[in-house]
């Protein structure tokens, strides 16, 4: 008797997985749609073997339009059997007998997600790595971009930055101000790293769109006096603030120092050779 009703409070504790049909009430982003089943309940859902552009990314918003243009107030199946981590239910997304989760891989809306592709079945591993192939040699949307960045690096890169900036005013000029994070100074191989920003009053343009900030990641050499860039992201607003409208993380090679330039004085600054005006 003790053996059955512990196998019963087992069942009843255990999620009750199964597909199901409902509409469409929201679409948080390019990979998250919030779906009303037939009993009126509530189903966040985080569409499976894609990741899509964060909101603040380029191409954000254009994947979430893209999402809600196929699935937004229709009715969907959405074939699931798990949770992530944060409650949402994993699934696939069907609406008018599409996978709508392949549909945003083959628009160039969103990556392959390919860090956990092997929770997808075999025939959907390889159409979904086909389709952003395809995509990506054709320059179909967030592959216009000559490297994009994909969001779990972004998502990295965030949570690297995450931390409140201290930024210290460095220098500047009438149309543009620089600054440092003093805190975020480390050593790195032969140099030190350290991330600065670049704050205008003007707005200047990268790959067509205007910013008005710019935070870079440089890696400057002590002794040799020289510096190569890792990583940037260009906002629309000032001081980081807004969205991204263009990120670049192909670190460069190794230059000199320009004398009496915005990057000797970082140089300075990293390797605790300026001395902060009184």
């Amino acid at each position: 008797m003790n053996f059955l009703l512990a196998g019963l409070a087992f069942a009843l504790s255990s999620p009750a997985w199964a597909d199901f049909t409902g509409n469409v009430v929201g679409v948080a982003d390019g990979d998250t749609i919030t779906v009303l089943d037939l009993d009126k309940v509530q189903h966040k859902i985080r569409l499976t073997g894609i990741d899509a552009p964060e909101k603040k990314q380029p191409f954000g918003n254009r994947s979430k339009q893209s999402l809600s243009d196929m699935v937004f107030n229709k009715t969907v199946t959405v074939e699931t059997d798990k949770r992530d981590r944060y409650g949402r239910e994993l699934g696939k997304v069907l609406a008018g007998g599409k996978d709508v989760n392949l549909e945003q891989v083959r628009a160039g809306m969103a990556w392959h997600y390919k860090a956990y592709e092997r929770t997808q079945t075999a025939a959907d591993r390889q159409a979904y790595a086909v389709a952003e192939g395809e995509a990506r040699a054709s320059k179909r949307g967030l592959w216009a971009d000559a490297e994009p960045v994909p969001p779990w690096a972004w998502r990295r890169q965030q949570k690297t930055e995450s931390h409140a900036a201290e930024w210290t005013g460095v220098g500047g000029t009438e149309n543009q101000n620089f600054y440092a994070d003093l805190t975020t100074v480390r050593k790195a191989g032969k140099g030190v790293r350290m991330w600065s920003m670049l704050d205008l009053k003007e707005a200047d343009t990268a790959a067509g769109k205007p910013y008005l900030s710019m935070k870079m990641l440089n890696e400057f050499d002590c002794m040799g006096e020289q510096y190569r860039f890792l990583s940037s992201s260009d906002y629309t607003g000032n001081m980081g603030n807004g969205e991204v409208v263009y990120q670049n993380s192909t670190a460069s090679e190794w230059n000199p120092i320009p004398p009496t330039s915005a990057v000797k004085t970082l140089w300075k600054v990293a390797c605790g050779k300026w001395r902060q005006p009184k």
